[in-house]
């Protein structure tokens, strides 16, 4: 836990998964990223995923919630999920589900909205049952209906059980979300993911979850094959990295296998990591 002004951040650690490293990282070859994420004999590197905690005082708020623990056996044996799913991290940190007030999803991609439900009597349920689920309205129209680049990302049991919920708010483009939280719209990655800003006595901790997934991908032209505008993603890091660089902000890292957070440097050429920052 890592307090900030009157918020205290907890950075949980759910599923991981594998996840082929040429598509990770995209053009860039093996050569290159693999110094900074060794692949398995199939090329596939381990992912973690991290969601974020955020006690307001007055709120509970999630940001983003794993995989959870509903792949069936090939689903399984392609990413080799592994790890604890959403509610027994929550009760580790010493959290119920009711206690969760809000939630805010970033993208329904399945690695980060999947431990939202879970099964029971054979059929997905909430996880989360008193929470309000913040999403962009773009997104949303664009997990129902998905282009085709994305389609197996976006799996009905994850996101039917929360859009027919009446726990939904569907939020239009950047969005003043709390006192110190903002939440920032970006089209690189998918269309409409939001990612969250957190300020307090003067200090500024950016989760920037796929636009920078990992501390390896810094580097501006390290966009991963999933991205659906690779381009865009390079402008939106770009203005990402040099207003972090110059308000000296701390990037919390959604898939690192190793860096939970840290400061970002620059170069001249290149951004890199500063000091490292454990939350």
């Amino acid at each position: 836990m890592l307090a900030i002004g009157s918020f205290k951040l907890h950075l949980l650690q759910t599923e991981s998964m594998l996840l082929d490293g040429g598509a990770m990282f995209g053009v860039i070859p093996k050569l290159l990223w693999s110094h900074e994420i060794p692949a398995d004999e199939q090329n596939r590197i381990r992912m973690p995923t991290r969601p974020l905690l955020i006690e307001t005082g007055k709120r509970v708020i999630l940001v983003d919630a794993g995989i959870g623990d509903k792949g069936d056996a090939k689903f399984n044996r392609i990413y080799d999920v592994r790890g604890r799913p959403l509610f027994e991290e929550l009760q580790r940190h010493g959290f119920a589900p009711d206690q969760i007030t809000d939630v805010v999803i970033t993208h329904f991609h399945f690695d980060h909205c999947g431990g939202l439900t879970r099964m029971v009597n054979d059929k997905p349920v909430l996880t989360l049952p008193k929470a309000r689920y913040h999403v962009q309205k773009q997104a949303v129209e664009n997990t129902v209906s998905p282009n085709p680049r994305e389609q197996s990302s976006f799996l009905p049991f994850n996101v039917e059980p929360i859009l027919d919920s009446d726990r939904v708010e569907q939020l239009e483009g950047n969005t003043a979300f709390a006192d110190g939280i903002e939440l920032v719209t970006q089209f690189g990655h998918t269309i409409a993911m939001q990612i969250v800003k957190i300020t307090a006595e003067g200090r500024t901790f950016l989760y920037p979850c796929d636009t920078i997934p990992s501390s390896a991908h810094l580097r501006i032209s390290w966009v991963p094959a999933y991205d659906i505008l690779p381009v865009v993603t390079m402008r939106e890091k770009n203005s990402l990295l040099r207003q972090a660089v110059l308000d000296q902000w701390t990037l919390i890292y959604a898939h690192d296998p190793k860096i939970e957070a840290s400061t970002i440097e620059f170069n001249g050429k290149h951004f890199g990591m500063g000091q490292t920052v454990v939350i």
